[in-house]
């Protein structure tokens, strides 16, 4: 572009890096790429841009189709943030169709990227903010201006609408808010200042929301994504915090090993609450339900391995509220 009226081809990055589904380049800082695509790259153009230079690359063991990828504040915080790309109608049981925590602290030591934690959205009704069926998955986000080392985030979501996330300052994810809008298809969602978002419709057009939801403060810029303490996800907006998944549910420690992989889980409801739904997912695998959860019941956990597993677990409450906690277990 020298010459910007006689553009020429300067390379293909083709060869060495070979990736599938490429979608998207972000530069995270001055003559740094991180790829949207499978795998993931960190590529250094700063010395000849026709020949990047390979610095690190998602994890093969986890490896997701990326759509869009944000590492905020010039790769200063210890983890990144990526949209999955998946065509629907499963998108609530495939891996892709998430929106990810990426750990990025070691990555200058073995050049790897690993899952901190994913959320997806489940089919629903539109009483409890959720599409019936889904035709596309995940799409653009945009993190919150006072968003440093977690803070809330603005996905869209197809017809699942936009969700607010919440990201804290260990990469681990909670939902905290949403919008609905009839018959619409949500394409990307930004903040245009700290409390409206203009968010872009396939068949709406442009919707303009106000958030009224709490924001949090920056967080400290040496914060450092770690494994939960325990299956204890935070508590949705509006909630008291007190009420987790561990005050319904009575669940092994995380990081305790599960014999044959089996699972125990006693409701404890507070106050007579009713749970109406429990499901479990290992590593992003088809997820177990339990119906009416009134007594003790021990889930079998297929696919949990003799290594610490990373197990979501999801409550429904009657009303439709749900509360969500990952924890990590093996197989023993």
């Amino acid at each position: 572009m020298r010459d910007p009226e006689h553009p020429r081809l300067a390379g293909d990055w083709h060869e060495p890096h070979s990736i599938t589904w490429p979608h998207d380049l972000t530069e995270v800082t001055p003559g740094i790429l991180l790829t949207s695509s499978l795998p993931m790259l960190l590529l250094d153009v700063r010395a000849d841009p026709t020949r990047p230079k390979l610095l690190a690359m998602g994890d093969h063991g986890d490896a997701r189709n990326i759509h869009g990828v944000a590492w905020p504040h010039a790769m200063q915080d210890t983890f990144f943030l990526a949209g999955g790309k998946a065509p629907g109608p499963a998108c609530d049981i495939t891996s892709d169709a998430t929106f990810m925590t990426w750990d990025a602290r070691s990555w200058r030591q073995d050049g790897k990227f690993r899952l901190i934690d994913d959320f997806r959205v489940t089919r629903g009704t539109a009483t409890d903010g959720r599409a019936p069926a889904t035709t596309w998955c995940a799409h653009w986000f945009d993190v919150h201006p006072r968003y440093r080392q977690g803070g809330v985030v603005a996905m869209a979501w197809y017809e699942h609408g936009t969700r607010l996330l919440l990201v804290d300052p260990t990469g681990q994810i909670e939902e905290i808010g949403w919008f609905l809008g009839y018959g619409g298809s949500a394409a990307g969602a930004y903040w245009a200042s700290n409390d409206v978002l203009y968010v872009a419709d396939f068949n709406r057009g442009l919707d303009v929301l106000r958030w009224k939801g709490a924001v949090p403060a920056p967080g400290p810029t040496d914060a450092r994504p770690t494994q939960p303490a325990g299956a204890e996800g935070p508590a949705p907006s509006g909630r008291p915090r007190s009420q987790r998944v561990r005050d319904l549910l009575a669940l092994p420690q995380s990081g305790r090993c599960l014999r044959r992989g089996r699972l125990p889980v006693r409701p404890r409801a507070p106050h007579g609450r009713k749970i109406t739904r429990v499901t479990v997912r290992v590593a992003g695998r088809p997820m177990v339900s339990v119906e009416r959860l009134r007594v003790s019941r021990t889930v079998v956990l297929k696919g949990l391995r003799r290594v610490p597993t990373r197990v979501r677990i999801s409550v429904w409450m009657a009303g439709g509220e749900r509360l969500d906690a990952t924890a990590r277990y093996r197989r023993c």
